[in-house]
């Protein structure tokens, strides 16, 4: 047997309200109401849009593989005792979901981190199941587990209660990120299309990152100024085939293309756009929305991002102002990795692959986590995670971007 940490609601009580469960169910009990918490943390977008009220969908599949034929007298067990809810979806999808699970009012509040025993054939599929990236960037799984990365627990939860949000659910969610952390019980996966590296950090609020500690100092974040614009650069050269410096030289029919690039290595492509659209017949601009640089980027990445029926007024403006660019990013066919997938790519082959495993190497005991396009460190590190960022990108896209440095 091995000691394995989940999250369960805190008035969840081992020698109360499961004082009748038999021992070697108890982590079987504990691994499901874990889930409640971890599966819309790490599917946190589609929830937050779909499933604000609290409910998870599970599949037959997941729970069998998880806890056993045995899955359906755990949640029957957890439903008789008043702590979990189910409903049944009126849509079916195989391996996606078919029930729906949520916490009944008495339990939806606190969460606390407890351990329990598990098999260790389950530790070990648990230990691997949540951290398949674990072997692919070894030199970033490793500071996960450094007894010198912790969380000021006790700050970050006081912060909880002082913003007194009113969407408890959340609230919920956010224990659970903070608890998670705390417990050592991390998560560490790849996704399989833009291959971005999943987190209990990379998915923490980004106002709680401050309480993050190494060896009792707080961390920087360093990140790109415009990212997302600067990758799209590295897509560009793919596309046409040519270098950076060629693509600056095209004139013509083509002269769209060295605008644009001129526009991101200058950090103006957001102000850019913002004055194509308001000058557009397409778009009707607002006193709201004018001049307001978050709303203008949102847009334009929801123009590429979305599916061609979409934004149809924004996306005329778009490739008006740059035909050859937009042929780029959205191309004819539909095969292949869409613009986000590829962007995504670009950004993690950069980050994860090339400039992690180089500082790595050259500076072992620098300590780091990312967030996709940024990474954190301590002060002492800065410098060199800065020198390092810059020169693998120039030696991968031709340019060098502005870095922003904050401390957390």
């Amino acid at each position: 047997m091995s000691r394995y940490n989940f999250c369960i609601p805190s008035n969840v009580s081992r020698t109360q309200i499961l004082s009748d469960l038999e021992d070697s169910k108890l982590w079987k009990v504990y691994y499901f109401l874990n889930l409640l918490y971890e599966v819309p943390v790490k599917k946190q977008k589609v929830y937050d849009k779909y499933l604000i009220n609290g409910w998870v969908q599970l599949h037959s599949v997941l729970l069998k593989k998880g806890i056993g034929n045995d899955y359906k007298e755990i949640i029957d067990f957890l439903i008789g005792k008043g702590i979990v809810l189910k409903r049944e979806d009126k849509k079916y999808k195989v391996k996606k979901y078919s029930s729906s699970f949520g916490l009944s009012e008495e339990y939806s509040l606190d969460v606390k981190a407890v351990e329990a025993n598990v098999p260790t054939k389950v530790f070990n599929r648990l230990k691997t199941t949540r951290a398949k990236g674990r072997f692919e960037i070894p030199y970033l799984w490793k500071w996960l587990y450094d007894p010198k990365f912790t969380i000021d627990i006790s700050g970050a939860l006081q912060q909880l209660i002082n913003e007194q949000l009113d969407n408890k659910y959340k609230e919920r969610l956010l224990r659970y990120k903070l608890y998670s952390i705390m417990n050592k019980s991390f998560y560490f996966t790849r996704d399989t299309s833009g291959k971005r590296l999943h987190t209990n950090i990379s998915h923490l609020n980004k106002d709680y990152k401050k309480h993050l500690r190494y060896d009792g100092q707080k961390l920087v974040e360093i990140d790109i100024e415009n990212s997302q614009p600067f990758f799209s650069l590295l897509i560009l050269q793919k596309f046409f085939g040519k270098s950076l410096n060629q693509l600056k030289e095209l004139k013509g029919e083509y002269n769209d293309v060295p605008l644009y690039i001129s526009l991101v290595e200058s950090g103006l492509i957001y102000e850019h756009m913002d004055m194509e659209y308001m000058s557009s017949k397409y778009e009707k601009p607002t006193l709201e929305f004018k001049d307001m640089r978050d709303k203008i980027k949102n847009r334009f990445w929801k123009v590429l991002f979305s599916k061609e029926e979409s934004f149809k007024g924004l996306r005329k403006v778009f490739s008006e102002a740059f035909p050859n660019v937009y042929n780029a990013f959205i191309p004819k066919t539909k095969r292949g990795l869409n613009f986000a997938e590829q962007l995504q790519r670009a950004e993690s082959n950069i980050i994860l692959d090339k400039v992690c495993k180089n500082i790595n190497r050259e500076f072992p005991e620098c300590p780091m986590y990312t967030v996709h396009d940024s990474i954190l460190t301590i002060s002492e590190y800065a410098d060199d995670v800065k020198a390092i960022l810059k020169a693998e990108i120039f030696k991968t896209i031709a340019t060098v971007p502005n870095l922003h440095t904050k401390q957390l």
